[in-house]
């Protein structure tokens, strides 16, 4: 049996993240992208933290506790990269479809942008 190597550094980045910027990820109007709580639960599922919860704030807290390494910090923030991605193409659709949706879309990729962003300098700084 392996014995898990915590890195303390990471463990502290995890809490650093959901401590400061939960409100940022779980507010449309700030992330530009919304995380359901099943978008929380598929996420939690992937990373192998998945527990049944209600509330978008424990799960998003629950999530970031199953961090212990900074290969784990890493997989966990590129999944939510992965999903603001795949909301990025669902806008892209939108605005295919729909004339003048753009105005609102361009916003929303605006802020989703920056917390894509935000993510991606965490992941780099590991």
């Amino acid at each position: 049996m392996s014995e898990i190597q915590y890195d303390g550094q990471a463990i502290a980045i995890s809490n650093q993240i959901v401590d400061e910027m939960q409100d940022e990820i779980l507010a449309p109007f700030n992330a530009g992208v919304y995380f359901s709580k099943y978008d929380l639960l598929g996420i939690a599922d992937a990373f192998g933290a998945a527990k049944r919860m209600n509330d978008r704030k424990k799960i998003l807290k629950e999530i970031f506790r199953y961090v212990d390494t900074t290969d784990d910090l890493k997989r966990l923030l590129g999944l939510f990269v992965a999903k603001i991605d795949r909301d990025f193409a669902l806008f892209e659709s939108i605005e295919q479809n729909y004339a003048h949706a753009e105005d609102v879309t361009v916003q929303w990729r605006r802020q989703g942008n920056v917390l894509k962003q935000k993510f991606e300098d965490f992941m780099a700084a590991c």
